[in-house]
């Protein structure tokens, strides 16, 4: 079993980078079942030879490998996955069959039109727009007292924009990591041309607004970690919520936000039984958008972060989803490889499996 992602040349033997912690994980669960683990980048593929990394003795050696029977796609780069020698990997592994999940990004846009199209899910996605023409923004920024503006590829909560209507205009919140920025316009026209330069050169969602619950008056998500199983059943893996830092309107942990235990999160705000049927009714919705987008992205997907939010009535809201969920060592709750880990070397498992399977009896995988 291999994971393809950026290597940082420059930590190694010691470190791969920032996937190192999870990767170690990934190499003590494969040790466990027996099964031969290694990570590698694209520069380590070709057609005729495979190079990556195995943990030996706490160091990362990089050495010739046979081909894989299963690569999980943790390259967080979209500038990656759109080159040369990107489409010739994945050629090369769709012609020898190999399973090859996560596959690739899902922008919000694509997200939403998926999701929009189930019926006991629709419900729980806020009003949202492709930001196609300025016809489309006067119209939302009108229509609703708060909107937020999201990159359609967007990630690590980068580029949002909150936009709030006032007395006398509107109100444009923007965070940095530098710092918080607040411009009053009193116009929605004054507002789109202060704001068309910074959004022209790619493509934004605009999103309604909720009320939402908040955490010591900040904003507050859920970040729920779905596992595939086999072809068609998925899991909740994990699930925390979400504090955003001070001063900030996205509860992310890369740009300061903290976690913490759910039902200590709901239990502040709503009775034992209720926060009991909110958990519950977030892993349920979880699960649900896990099978949509695998059923209907088209692709290999084993692993989805989603990221929900709860109104002041209890009722769960779908933010976003993430095929490739943040594995930063903070995330951590406990020692020892995470139950996600242990997902991904299962569903790999699960996949060489069936690939056997069905190359013995003929079938295609």
């Amino acid at each position: 079993m291999a994971v393809l992602t950026e290597c940082e040349k420059a930590g190694l033997p010691q470190s791969l980078g920032k996937m190192d912690g999870f990767c170690r994980e990934l190499a003590s669960c494969s040790l466990e079942k027996g099964v031969l683990f290694y990570v590698f980048d694209l520069s380590g593929f070709e057609e005729s030879e495979m190079r990556g990394y195995t943990l030996f003795q706490d160091k990362w050696l990089e050495s010739s490998v046979p081909f894989p029977d299963a690569v999980h796609n943790r390259l967080h780069s979209r500038a990656l996955e759109q080159s040369d020698v990107f489409m010739e990997m994945s050629s090369h592994f769709i012609r020898e069959r190999v399973p090859y999940f996560n596959d690739r990004f899902l922008n919000k846009w694509e997200v939403h039109q998926i999701l929009s199209q189930a019926g006991e899910l629709a419900p729980h996605l806020p009003r949202t727009e492709l930001l196609a023409s300025k016809g489309i923004f006067e119209m939302m920024v009108r229509l609703f007292p708060v909107v937020f503006l999201k990159p359609a590829s967007g990630s690590l909560g980068r580029r949002i924009f909150r936009i709030s209507q006032t007395d006398d205009g509107y109100e444009l919140d923007y965070s940095t990591f530098s710092g918080h920025l607040l411009r009053h316009y009193v116009s929605a026209d004054e507002l789109f041309k202060s704001l068309y330069p910074r959004i022209k050169e790619e493509a934004f969602i605009i999103q309604e607004g909720i009320s939402l619950l908040t955490f010591q008056d900040r904003p507050l998500d859920f970040r729920i970690l779905c596992h595939k199983r086999n072809m068609a059943e998925w899991a909740v893996t994990s699930a925390v919520a979400r504090v955003s830092a001070e001063n900030q309107f996205v509860a992310n942990l890369a740009r300061g936000g903290s976690q913490h235990p759910i039902k200590r999160i709901l239990e502040e705000s709503f009775a034992s039984d209720d926060a009991f049927h909110i958990r519950k009714l977030l892993n349920e919705l979880s699960i649900e958008i896990s099978k949509a987008l695998s059923m209907y992205a088209g692709g290999l997907f084993g692993e989805f972060g989603v990221d929900l939010a709860v109104d002041l009535e209890g009722r769960p809201w779908i933010i976003e989803v993430n095929t490739k969920p943040s594995k930063h060592q903070d995330d951590r709750t406990a020692a020892g490889p995470r139950p996600s880990a242990r997902a991904i070397i299962d569903y790999s498992l699960f996949l060489c499996q069936t690939g056997r399977e069905k190359d013995e009896s003929g079938g295609v995988l």
